[in-house]
Parts: structure tokens; C-alpha cells; sequence
């Protein structure tokens, strides 16, 4: 990375959220490398054609995104980062939802070269249940993940 400071890329960190939270594909896109890999629980995206395919999905599942700095909120050690937030947003469907993520950067030459985040889906499976059966469902899964443990 050209730009090594620890500033600057906390500053690259919370553009590309702001521009994330503006749901801008191509604004979002402009922090990434060319071979840029990033990682969610739907699965990895390499390079910049694939990660705009990818946010072009996530940004029509959603209208409303925001993210709030939670617990040890953004950390950066060198060329490395880790942000801890609280997601909140509007579903295409208007259902809101919130959820605990972590995301892990990567950056090169003032770029973010990989990006993972992790988050806690089942949570929002949880409260996206409308009615009987899917409750039902989403809760005999959640029972079956916790045998024991209550």
C-alpha cells in the first residue's frame, strides 16, 4: 500500500461505508482493486465485475442501509482493519431489520484488496418469520442449533 497511515484508511473505510449506505454501485465499487476478493455468507465474489454484480443484488434486496459503530467499532493496524457495527435496514419488502456485523479489510496502494463480512443471518431469518409456518420453521431450526445449551 502507497499510503500506509492508519488515518487513511480508517478515512477509506468510512467512505466506502458512506457510500455503501447511499446503496451506489459504481461509487461503492470505486474503493476496490481491479482483483479484489470479497467474502459474505452468500458466497465469495473475486474481482471487480463479480463484486459489482454482487452489489448490484444486495443494493435492490434493500432501500434503507445503515451502519452504526458497535462494541470495539473500527479497528486498524497497519494495512488491516476490522469494523464491528450494527446493520440496520429496510428490505425490498419494507421489512426492517437489524443484525451485529463484522467486516475484515484488506487494503493495497489505498484500495480495499480483500473485504470480509460476517454476519449473523439467522437473526434476520428470525425476524423476517411472518406467519405461523415460517416462524415455525425459523424456530425449530434455532431450537435444534441450541439443544443443550438452555
Amino acid at each position: 500500500m502507497s499510503d500506509t497511515s492508519e488515518k487513511n484508511v480508517e478515512t477509506l473505510i468510512r467512505n466506502f461505508h458512506d457510500a455503501y449506505m447511499k446503496l451506489d454501485v459504481d461509487g461503492t465499487l470505486s474503493f476496490f482493486t481491479e482483483d479484489t476478493v470479497w467474502q459474505v455468507p452468500e458466497g465469495m465474489f473475486k474481482g471487480k465485475a463479480e463484486v459489482k454484480r454482487y452489489l448490484t443484488w444486495a443494493f435492490k434486496m434493500n432501500r434503507q442501509v445503515k451502519f452504526k459503530d458497535a462494541g470495539i467499532g473500527l479497528v486498524v493496524n497497519g494495512n488491516k482493519a476490522v469494523y464491528e457495527y450494527m446493520l440496520e435496514a429496510v428490505s425490498y419488502q419494507g421489512m426492517k431489520y437489524e443484525t451485529l456485523g463484522i467486516c475484515i479489510y484488506e487494503i493495497d496502494d489505498g484500495k480495499i484488496k480483500q473485504h470480509t463480512i460476517l454476519h449473523d443471518r439467522l437473526s434476520v431469518a428470525k425476524q423476517a418469520a411472518k406467519g405461523v409456518v415460517q416462524k415455525r420453521v425459523v424456530n425449530s431450526l434455532v431450537n435444534t442449533m441450541e439443544k443443550g445449551l438452555r
